[in-house]
This record gives structure tokens, C-alpha cells and sequence, in this order.
């Protein structure tokens, strides 16, 4: 019996405790000493363009192509273009400073547990649940080793001893052009193997064939000219707008990309809207005391990136500040887990 009422006591005491769970904002704290503070997340949004710019050079003997060579399609003035391959969004999650709080029990909340995460998020309150794993993908890029071979080398110069001595530029092509045939007849005979110092292992062999096909193009850009293609890639960092629409950068076709209040450029929007909330959704009791805890009911948005005509890229994603902040009274759960990224509930128990 006394064992009975020992145990009663002690539930008891538990049960008073959380009850006296009080959650308040921090601002409006009085006594910070004796509680624990919390931070709900936001969003914010990385945005990468991705862009590529095109560059053609016309060759020393362009003018020469189609006489010695019988190439129509060179490259016959200089000429650089730009344009944007893609987009990409993603999603990163910073502690709200408008939205802290303190979370105090007073002097009988000895047996209350709060766990939080490293980021000041709230994860439960006398939760037991294993930890979730919210880290996004890392994208780990593999940078490929483009340098040329030892055989590719600037070295190998393509211009002989009697293209340097020639007296004109006509007579410089022709000669250039007659190489490159000679360089076609080796290659022809080295794969038919009517050469009589053929490569006797396949490794020299594939060298041999590499520096040929190298010669080859370089004495054809000499006449058909160079293209060249760089890729480069802008990010924009920025705090979501509720229904906003903004001018991302500007775009041009000759400079690429320019800052957006550079009006050398055509305009690149950002458009968010917030998208509405089925009415079940909101079945929250919204005139709780606050007394108990404060979480977000998160909302979804779209994100649309357009060139004032067309939607250029387009993207549903999660925005937990365009959502609701409501409370849950302390008397109704006896833990409760939130989302460290939205901060919402997850999990509650009565």
C-alpha cells in the first residue's frame, strides 16, 4: 500500500512539472537564466545559373579554305555569344531571429528532457524518437584532367621549315593545306598497315594515331577557324519573398550575365507565390495560451524564374515562414517532436 501511494506521488510530481512548461517569446522574457532558448528555421534560397559562352576565331588562311581545301562552312569574322544552359534551386535552413523562445518549468521542471540540435533548433521534448537524418545530398563534383599528353604539347609545332620561309600568305596555305593531306595519307597507311615502320606495340600505336588526328585538327582551324565554349556559373543567395516578384539579374546575349541594375541587359525574373493550404490543414487549436510550446504549420511555395514571357525554370519547394506559428498547450502532450528544418510537429504523444 505504501509502496502504491509512494508511486502516485511521484507521477504526480512528473505530471505538475511538465505542466508548468511555459514557452514565451524571447524578447519578452523576464528570466532567461532558468529556462532553454529555441529558434524556429527559415528558408533561404541558393540559386545557380548556369551559362556558356561561345567564342569563334577565324583561321590564319580562312580566306584560303575553300580554294585549297573545298571548305564552305569557316569561320570568317570574330564573334562571341552567350547563353544560359540552366538552372538549379536549393534549399538551405538558418536559424529565424524573430522567432525565438524560451522554454522554462519553473523550480519543479527537474525531470523535463529538451533536445536540440546544434543549430538551436528544437528536435523534442522528453522525445525517445531516433534521431532523422535531414542532411540534404552533397553533390561531389569530379574534376576531369583535360591537359594534353606529352605527344599533345604545344611543342609539336605545325609550322615547317618551308610554310615559315614562304614569301606569302597564299603560298603559306598551300602548303599548310598539302601537309594536312600528307598527314591524312599516313594515318590511312598506318591503319592499313602498309607502312614499313609500322608501331610494333599497340600502345605506340595509339599515340602515333593521336598526334596525327592532333596535326590534322590543327592545320584545319588554320583554315576553318576555332570555336571555344566556357562554362561558368552564378549563384544567387536570397531570403524568399511572400507573392513577390523581382528582377533576378540581366542577361545578355554579347556581355552574358550583368548585375540586375544593369540595364545593358535583358531582365531574368524571380517570382515567388505562395501556394494556398487545404482547409483540413488548418484544424489547429489557434487560441491556445502560451503556455506549452510554439511550432510552425509550414507552407509550400513555387518558385518560377522567367524571362517576363516565358517560364524559363520552375520549382515547388517548402517555406516554413510563410506558414503559421501556432502553440500546443503543455497539457496537451507528454512529448513531442519537431522538424528541425520547418519546425513542425512530427510526432506528439498525450
Amino acid at each position: 500500500m505504501k509502496r502504491i501511494l509512494l508511486t502516485g506521488m511521484l507521477l504526480s510530481i512528473s505530471l505538475f512539472s511538465f505542466a508548468q512548461l511555459l514557452t514565451e517569446k524571447l524578447v519578452t522574457a523576464t528570466d532567461t537564466a532558468r529556462g532553454i532558448v529555441y529558434q524556429l528555421p527559415k528558408t533561404i534560397l541558393q540559386i545557380e545559373v548556369d551559362t556558356k559562352c561561345v567564342q569563334e576565331t577565324p583561321g590564319l588562311y580562312f580566306q584560303y579554305a575553300d580554294r585549297f581545301l573545298g571548305i564552305k562552312d569557316f569561320i570568317q569574322n570574330e564573334s562571341i555569344r552567350y547563353e544560359i544552359v540552366g538552372f538549379r534551386l536549393s534549399t538551405k535552413t538558418i536559424p529565424d531571429a524573430n522567432q525565438a523562445y524560451l522554454i522554462s518549468t519553473g523550480k519543479k521542471g527537474k525531470n523535463l528532457s529538451i533536445n536540440l540540435t546544434p543549430e538551436g533548433y528544437l528536435k523534442s521534448i522528453n522525445g525517445s524518437i531516433a534521431p532523422i537524418n535531414h542532411s540534404s545530398e552533397t553533390a561531389v563534383k569530379t574534376a576531369v584532367n583535360n591537359s594534353p599528353k606529352a605527344w599533345e604539347s604545344v611543342g609539336s609545332s605545325i609550322f615547317t621549315k618551308d610554310m615559315q620561309q614562304a614569301n606569302s600568305t597564299s603560298k603559306m596555305a598551300e602548303l599548310a593545306a598539302n601537309q594536312l593531306f600528307t598527314i591524312r595519307d599516313t594515318r590511312l597507311n598506318l591503319l592499313t598497315q602498309e607502312l614499313d615502320k609500322a608501331p610494333s606495340d599497340g600502345r605506340s600505336y595509339e599515340i602515333v594515331l593521336s598526334e596525327l588526328n592532333r596535326m590534322e585538327n590543327a592545320y584545319l582551324e588554320l583554315f576553318k577557324g576555332k570555336q571555344t565554349e566556357t562554362k561558368q556559373t552564378f549563384t544567387y543567395t536570397l531570403e524568399p519573398q511572400k507573392d513577390s516578384s523581382d528582377v533576378l539579374l540581366r542577361f545578355s546575349l554579347f556581355k552574358g550575365v550583368l548585375d540586375k541594375n544593369n540595364l545593358g541587359g535583358n531582365p531574368i525574373f524571380l517570382e515567388i507565390k505562395k501556394l494556398p493550404v487545404a482547409a483540413e490543414a488548418l484544424r489547429v487549436d489557434k487560441s491556445a495560451a502560451p503556455r506549452g510550446l510554439y511550432y510552425r504549420v509550414p507552407a509550400q511555395a513555387v518558385v518560377n524564374i522567367t524571362d517576363g514571357k516565358d517560364v524559363l525554370f520552375s520549382q515547388e519547394i517548402t517555406v516554413p515562414q510563410f506558414g503559421m506559428i501556432l502553440s500546443l498547450p503543455a497539457s496537451q502532450f507528454s512529448a513531442v517532436e519537431l522538424c528541425p528544418m520547418t519546425g513542425a510537429l512530427l510526432n506528439v504523444k498525450k
